[in-house]
C-alpha cells in the first residue's frame, strides 16, 4: 500500500489594522476591504513567515521541495490574502483564495 506523505503548514495573518484598532472583523463584504488589510508590522511578519517557512520546508523535506507541490490557500479577507501574497512572492508559491474559509 502506498504511504501518502503529505504536510500541512498553517499559518496566522499577519498584524491587521483591525487588530491594531480593536475591531473584531468578522463579516465577509468588511473583511475583503483593503482598509482592514496589513500594517506595516504585519507585512514585516509575513517576510519573517516565508523566510521560517522556508528554512522548515528545507530542513523537513529530505529531498529539496519542488515549488510546484506547494499551494498556499488563504481565505479572501484582505489581511490573510496579504499575508499568503507576500509569502507566495518570497517563496514563489500558487496562492489559491478561497472563499469557503470564512471568519467564525
Amino acid at each position: 500500500m502506498d504511504v501518502l506523505a503529505n504536510s500541512y503548514y498553517v499559518l496566522r495573518h499577519g498584524e491587521s489594522r483591525a487588530n491594531v484598532e480593536h475591531l473584531i472583523v468578522s463579516d465577509s463584504e468588511n473583511g475583503i476591504l483593503d482598509s482592514y488589510g496589513l500594517t506595516d508590522k504585519g507585512k514585516q511578519q509575513a517576510q519573517q513567515a516565508a523566510t521560517h517557512l522556508k528554512e522548515t520546508l528545507d530542513k523537513d523535506w529530505s529531498e529539496k521541495y519542488n515549488k510546484e507541490m506547494v499551494t498556499l490557500v488563504a481565505s479572501p479577507f484582505s489581511r490573510a490574502r496579504e499575508t499568503a501574497e507576500i509569502i507566495a512572492t518570497q517563496l514563489q508559491f500558487q496562492v489559491i483564495v478561497d472563499p469557503l474559509l470564512r471568519e467564525r
